[in-house]
Order: C-alpha cells, then sequence, then structure tokens
C-alpha cells in the first residue's frame, strides 16, 4: 500500500458529498471556535484525511476543520492524502472521531455503527468487528443490530431475529475490510462464546488524563514515603546544621514540579486534536492551562 502524503489542496478539490460525514450534525459552535484558533498564526491543526480514488479526494475525516477553514475565507487546507476509494472513505470515517477531535455524542455513535448495519457487505462482520471499526462498546452494535432487525421485520413481515440472522452465515464466508479478508464464523463463534467477558469501554482522553495524574500522584506519595523511612527525623546526623529539613524541603519541592506536570484537561486550544501548544498529544498541564486560557 502507498504510503499517505500531506499536502495543500484546494477547498473546491475536496469532496464533501459521499456520506462520509458521520456526525448526526456538525456543531456549529465548536466551527466557529476553530475558525478563531484558525486566525491565530501560532496555532496548527493537523491535517484533514481524504481518499484519492485517481479522480476525485473523498473527505473522511476534518469536517469541522473544512468548514472552519471556509468560514475564514480561506481557500485550501492542509491534507493527508490517502489511496482508496469512496468506500473506504466511509469505512475510515466511522472510527475517525473516536479517539481525537470534539467528543463524539452518543447520536454521532449510533449513526456510524447504522452505516455500517446498513450495508449488505459490513452488516455481516460481528457485534465486535463492527465495535472496533466504530470505535464504540459492542453493546451498542447488539441492540442497533437488534432495532434493524425488528425495523425490517415490520418492512417485510418476516421473523428476523439477531441470533437466526448471525446463524445464517455460512462457514467460509468472509467479508473484505481494509484489505483484509475476515472469517466471519469464526468471529462470531468467538464472539457467541465470550458473551460472559464484560469488555471495557474505548479509553478516552478524559480517562487517560486520569491515569496520567494517577501515575504522578502515585510516584509523589511513594517518594514522600521513602524520604519518611530512610531519612528518620531523629538521625542526629541529619539534624546536625538543619540538613534534615532542608532535604526534605528539596523532595517537596521536587514532588511540586512533578505534580505541575499533572494535566488539566483538554487542550483548549485545539480541543483535543492535537497542536504545538499540546505537543500534539491533545491535552495540556495545569501550568500551562493558566497560560492558554
Amino acid at each position: 500500500m502507498t504510503a499517505a502524503k500531506v499536502k495543500t489542496l484546494k477547498l473546491t478539490d475536496i469532496r464533501l458529498d459521499g456520506a462520509t460525514q458521520q456526525r448526526a450534525k456538525i456543531p456549529k459552535d465548536g466551527v466557529e471556535e476553530y475558525a478563531k484558533l484558525m486566525k491565530l498564526d501560532n496555532v496548527e491543526f493537523p491535517p484533514v484525511v481524504v481518499f484519492f480514488d485517481g479522480k476525485d479526494n473523498w473527505l473522511a475525516d476534518g469536517f469541522m476543520r473544512y468548514e472552519a477553514r471556509k468560514s475564514c475565507l480561506r481557500t485550501d487546507i492542509e491534507a493527508e492524502i490517502r489511496h482508496g476509494t469512496k468506500r473506504d472513505a466511509i469505512l475510515f470515517s466511522v472510527g475517525a472521531n473516536a479517539g481525537h477531535g470534539l467528543k463524539r455524542t452518543n447520536a454521532d455513535k449510533r449513526k456510524a455503527v447504522r452505516v455500517l448495519l446498513n450495508d449488505e457487505e459490513w452488516r455481516k462482520l460481528s457485534a465486535r468487528q463492527i465495535a472496533k471499526l466504530a470505535g464504540v462498546h459492542h453493546d451498542l452494535v447488539v441492540t442497533l443490530r437488534q432495532e434493524v432487525a425488528e425495523s425490517a421485520k415490520k418492512d417485510s413481515g418476516e421473523v428476523i431475529t439477531q441470533t437466526n440472522t448471525e446463524s445464517a452465515t455460512q462457514e467460509n464466508e468472509t467479508v473484505s475490510v481494509n484489505g483484509q479478508e475476515l472469517s466471519l464464523a469464526a468471529d462470531i463463534d468467538a464472539e457467541l462464546d465470550s458473551e460472559e467477558e464484560a469488555d471495557e469501554p474505548e479509553p478516552t482522553i478524559e480517562d487517560d488524563i486520569k491515569q496520567h495524574n494517577g501515575r504522578i500522584e502515585a510516584f509523589c506519595r511513594k517518594l514522600m514515603k521513602l524520604v519518611d523511612e530512610e531519612m528518620p527525623r531523629d538521625d542526629p546526623w541529619l539534624q546536625h546544621n538543619g540538613r534534615d529539613e532542608s532535604a526534605r524541603a528539596k523532595f517537596k519541592d521536587g514532588c511540586s514540579t512533578l505534580r505541575s506536570c499533572k494535566c488539566q484537561c483538554v487542550c483548549p486550544m485545539c480541543k483535543g486534536e492535537g497542536c504545538r501548544h499540546c505537543h500534539k498529544t491533545g491535552r495540556v498541564t495545569t501550568y500551562a492551562y493558566q497560560q492558554l486560557v
């Protein structure tokens, strides 16, 4: 597969009409916020993602950035160009905002899953495979699949359930996803065998921040506990000329410095997209947050 490349494209050379926009609705306030940030010289946004099929560039990720760029009266935008069809762009788009950008609403997640369930080929994938592609918990896929089945039942008058829909899959049938042949029967069996397992929801950037801060706090506490154990206050040598308190003060200062590296929240400049202010991590420290806001 040819490696993706980044280049500047004219907005008019990018197609938005390929059913690749998977938010229930593009938030107007989000576009306005992006537009304000784009007018600042020191704010960088990651390139949008397009799929080029030899003729058209299909936008797969970055609709808010595209609209913000347009509202700023700009005529071009940085784009990561991948070779693929409109269908490849649609498949990429269903999970595009799962780990970056403005957090998806429940309606956004449901729309992404329904795109896969309404497709003749992709609907054959197991709930866990669809959940992975859409960046959602597999329970949502199970629920929506049942809704789709019930809707089909009402339309056709046939009795259609999740169980008999999946069992109708041929033993050796496969589906091609991102250039890989996925075996349906094997994955459905694995899914049914592991129904009792409780999958954890996909981690969000807020979860990442909480874990990051937790590691720093745990280290600081362990450090001060070690200081108390290895530097007893009744040690005459350490007490001489106030060395004890001086050393403790330095360790406390070190912990204060480490705690200042805790993340405050999602970067207010890029809303988690990744920019130079947050070193492309999508999050900022308490000190950086205070400076930015």
